[in-house]
C-alpha cells in the first residue's frame, strides 16, 4: 500500500507539473502575455530643476499578434511651453512631445518591435538631456 501511496503522490506532482498556466494568470496585462514594464530616467538639471522621465512599454499583446504601446512621459522640465523634445529609441527617431506646465507626454505604437536589453531611449532638444537603457 506504501508503494501505490508514493507512486499515486508521484504521479499527481507529474500532472500538476504539466498543467499550463493561462498568460492572463501569469503575470499583469492584457491577456497576450507579454509583459508591461516601466522604466524611469533622471538627468542633469536643467536651470536647478532635474527632469524625469517615465517610461511605460505595454507588450501585453504582442505575443497574441498585437503592437507594443510605448507611453513616455516628462516631468520637472525647466523649459518654455512649446519646447519639442524629441523621443528617440536606439537612434531611429520615433516620436515627439511639447512641453507644457513642465510636462509632456507621447504614446507610440511600435508595432511589433520589444524594447529592452540594450535597447537605449533618448529623449532631446537636439542635444540629449534624458539618456537611458531597458535593463
Amino acid at each position: 500500500m506504501r508503494r501505490f501511496h508514493g507512486l499515486f503522490t508521484l504521479t499527481a506532482l507529474a500532472l500538476t507539473l504539466l498543467v499550463p498556466i493561462h498568460p492572463a494568470q501569469a503575470r499583469d496585462g492584457g491577456g497576450g502575455g507579454g509583459p508591461v514594464f516601466t522604466v524611469k530616467y533622471q538627468g542633469a538639471a536643467i536651470n536647478g530643476v532635474v527632469p524625469q522621465a517615465e517610461c511605460k512599454v505595454d507588450e501585453s499583446q504582442a505575443l497574441s499578434g498585437g503592437s507594443t504601446i510605448m507611453t513616455i512621459t516628462v516631468k520637472n522640465v525647466n523649459l518654455p511651453d512649446g519646447t519639442v523634445l524629441n523621443t528617440i529609441l536606439d537612434f531611429d527617431p520615433i516620436g515627439s512631445l511639447v512641453v507644457k506646465g513642465g510636462a509632456g507626454s507621447v504614446v507610440i505604437n511600435l508595432g511589433r518591435f520589444a524594447p529592452g536589453g540594450r535597447d537605449t531611449l533618448d529623449i532631446d532638444l537636439g542635444t540629449t538631456f534624458l539618456m537611458g537603457g531597458f535593463l
